[in-house]
């Protein structure tokens, strides 16, 4: 029976593992969710203020750029001041693309040669 023993015991601490896991993946989704609200409230309040600057505010801007200044505020007060740091470093990536522009001389398509 140890035989057993030792396969029953490492299979709990894989299943252990695997469990450990699996919460740190859904912590790491509920901290990528979390930065997305607050880069949406952040946007929200940037286009209320430019509103307001350029006098397209309704006459509500005001309130609406103190409202979400509140939301903000709890935001961070809930999920703390760094919640999106590690979020922005997993959700960020940077690619660079090159492109060659040709421009053709001849309006004709180009003549396929088959064989020699």
């Amino acid at each position: 029976m140890p035989l057993f023993d030792k396969i029953k015991a490492q299979a709990a601490q894989v299943a252990q593992m695997a469990q450990d896991a699996g919460k740190a993946g859904q912590a790491k989704i509920d901290q990528v969710q979390s930065k997305r609200q607050l880069d949406a409230l952040y946007r929200d309040l940037g286009a209320a203020v430019y509103a307001e600057h350029i006098g397209e505010g309704a006459g509500q801007s005001g309130v609406e750029i103190e409202r979400l200044v509140v939301a903000i505020t709890a935001h961070i007060a809930e999920n703390g001041p760094d919640a999106d740091d590690d979020a922005d470093a997993a959700s960020t990536t940077t690619t660079t693309t090159t492109s060659t522009t040709t421009t053709a001389t001849n309006s004709e398509p180009p003549k396929a040669s088959y064989g020699s």
